[in-house]
């Protein structure tokens, strides 16, 4: 999973981990699966998620970024964006479900891979969540 994730060091241990707990913002919160930690999601000027590989394709990241993204612009914002490396096919259906537009390519960088790959660039507007969301019954 870590393969996907641009700005997370490398290698990636237990320090790094208190570390990104530590620094968590007030937009950023952690999913949680009965008592276990199965991921974080992040919805600010920039939206990001990761949820643990054994955790995936059951709706915990859909439910978990509508959650974080409504608190985002209930909050006031307008509009959130977000890049993802355009090999990341999972992370591309996950947004594209959640409404994000595409804003151009982007190339980004990779901790984990040590280069600059391409990515893609996405904006979700206040006005695009409302009319999809609600048609969705979400």
């Amino acid at each position: 999973m870590t393969r996907w994730l641009t700005a997370a060091p490398w290698p990636y241990g237990a320090a790094e981990a208190a570390a990104f707990v530590d620094s968590a913002g007030l937009d950023e919160y952690p999913v949680r699966l009965c008592d276990r930690l199965v991921g974080m999601v992040r919805a600010g000027q920039s939206f990001g998620i990761w949820i643990a590989s054994g955790h995936q394709r059951q709706g915990i990241a859909l439910r978990a970024a509508i959650l974080a993204l409504s608190r985002r612009f209930l909050a006031g914002a307008a509009a959130v964006d977000v890049t993802h490396l355009e090999e990341n096919h999972r992370v591309a259906v996950l947004l594209e479900r959640l409404g994000f537009r595409p804003t151009g390519a982007v190339t980004l960088w990779s901790h984990p891979r040590q280069k600059h790959l391409p990515g893609v660039s996405l904006r979700l507007s206040r006005q695009d969540t409302g009319s999809r969301w609600s048609r969705r019954g979400w």
